[in-house]
């Protein structure tokens, strides 16, 4: 006689559980996930009486503290989708996301730095009002300081255009993570020339960065004066060429005319973003910091970070 995982009880003869006790989880999985996901609608959300209607809805359901986070987790990256989707990117709305995710069944790790939340955060930065704003500022002070207002709506209408660009892009390369953080390769963005790389079986091409310039941390050491011998050891970033670098699902590739190198991830000790580009450390006590400035440095960083956790 089997157990029912559910209750703990009799289920009969090979059976895991009992159809009552299936049909409570399911129901109370889904309550979970729709209290979440509604309560972002609401003008105040009380957290603590939220916990409770969560818990009480778990008992019920026979439904264990890890399945509960992710619920919780699940309705409220529902409720991101919808304000996105309505582009709904007011600080009211932005507020109550913010005490939504207060839940102690969630976790503000995977909160902060999931993709769906990136969205909604991008979606703020760049919405309609705020330009305007802005455009009405830059406006008054140009035509304050002599120019003509065709001048000044031109020179807006050229930078708006811009943003517009550089938001679609950064949406895009967005996806790009978001599928790859759940084993979908995306389209490559391959060049029209062959790239110079020698894949090895079964490797694949994520994302090729062209004219991407490759630097060294250097060891260097001069003289201060002839009786006082070398001075103390001087670390500084040394550009060694600019060439092509590609990502693929287990090497770092980088060709230029003066290095061509392949780098696994599983050698790599250390990757941190920096300012247009990512640094790495390698595994090795003589190694020397790298950098590769690509001009996209948090893409670039987000990119190399799932690929070496991932594949």
């Amino acid at each position: 006689m089997g157990k029912c995982k559910y209750c703990g009880k009799t289920a009969g003869i090979l059976r895991a559980a009992h159809r009552d006790c299936s049909q409570r989880n399911s129901a109370g999985k889904k309550k979970i996930v729709d209290l979440v996901h509604h309560a972002a609608s609401k003008a105040y959300v009380q957290i603590s009486v939220l916990e409770k209607e969560i818990y009480s809805i778990a008992d019920t359901g026979f439904i264990k503290e890890h399945e509960i986070r992710h619920l919780a987790y699940t309705g409220w990256q529902y409720a991101v989708i919808d304000a996105i989707k309505r582009k709904e990117f007011t600080d009211e709305n932005y507020r109550t996301l913010r005490r939504l995710a207060q839940l102690n069944q969630l976790s503000q790790e995977n909160i902060w730095a999931s993709m769906i939340w990136s969205k909604f955060m991008a979606g703020r930065r760049w919405k309609f009002p705020e330009q305007v704003v802005r455009a009405r500022k830059v406006e008054k002070n140009a035509v304050a300081n002599g120019r003509s207002k065709q001048e000044v709506a031109e020179r807006q209408r050229i930078r708006l255009k811009q943003e517009e660009v550089a938001k679609r892009r950064r949406t895009m390369l967005m996806s790009v993570i978001e599928d790859l953080s759940i084993g979908r390769f995306p389209r490559p963005n391959l060049p029209k020339e062959v790239t110079p790389f020698n894949f090895q079986k079964s490797e694949k091409l994520v994302w090729v960065f062209k004219n991407t310039t490759y630097q060294e941390k250097r060891v260097k050491k001069r003289r201060t004066h002839r009786s006082s011998g070398v001075s103390p050891t001087v670390y500084g970033m040394e550009t060694v060429g600019t060439g092509t670098m590609g990502l693929t699902t287990r090497h770092i590739y980088f060709v230029s005319t003066r290095s061509q190198f392949r780098i696994r991830y599983n050698k790599i000790v250390t990757f941190s973003r920096c300012l247009h580009g990512i640094e790495i450390k390698r595994d090795s006590v003589n190694a020397r910091t790298q950098r590769f400035i690509t001009g996209e440095g948090w893409f670039t960083h987000e990119l190399l970070k799932v690929l070496a956790r991932r594949f």
